[in-house]
């Protein structure tokens, strides 16, 4: 909700010694939700690492056969003003909780030329064996990041 990301941005004014270091930040399922959602308010916000998030919520709704969120925000609707954030968004192959077409409705809101890379993981699943081998893919993504134009 609007409520929420105003009390995380909030929470990382608190946290930070000047609102002027630009951030990575990095976001697993409804954490990622949140991080795309926090660089809509914030202009200190360099990129974006999602895993596992479910980045279109009604598109996420309807295919879990879930009651809606009552109050909550839809990255989706707000990918065009995230055009310019450089992200990179890992999903499960086999994630039946936040499918790759979640990931897919949100890409394919971005506007042309957004700076964002997709990383599909063969053989993951929503909770399953993302801590094994983080370095490995992390590091190749804030090196995209930073090519992208991120300064962290």
């Amino acid at each position: 909700s609007a409520e929420n990301v105003a009390l995380l941005s909030d929470a990382l004014d608190k946290l930070l010694p000047a609102r002027n270091i630009p951030l990575f930040l990095i976001g697993y399922s409804g954490g990622g939700v949140m991080a795309m959602l926090l660089a809509t308010v914030r202009d200190d916000i360099a990129g974006v690492v999602t895993i596992a998030a479910n980045l279109d919520t009604d598109l996420w709704i309807e295919l879990q056969a879930v009651s809606p969120l009552a109050g909550s925000l839809n990255p989706r609707e707000r990918a065009e003003s995230l055009g310019a954030l450089p992200q990179v968004h890992f999903f499960g192959g086999v994630d039946t909780v936040v499918t790759p077409e979640v990931v897919m409705s949100f890409i394919h809101a971005l506007p042309a030329g957004a700076p964002y890379r997709l990383e599909p993981v063969a053989g993951f699943g929503h909770d399953c064996c993302w801590e094994r081998g983080w370095e490995e893919r992390v590091t190749p993504a804030l090196r995209f990041l930073r090519a992208a134009g991120a300064e962290p």
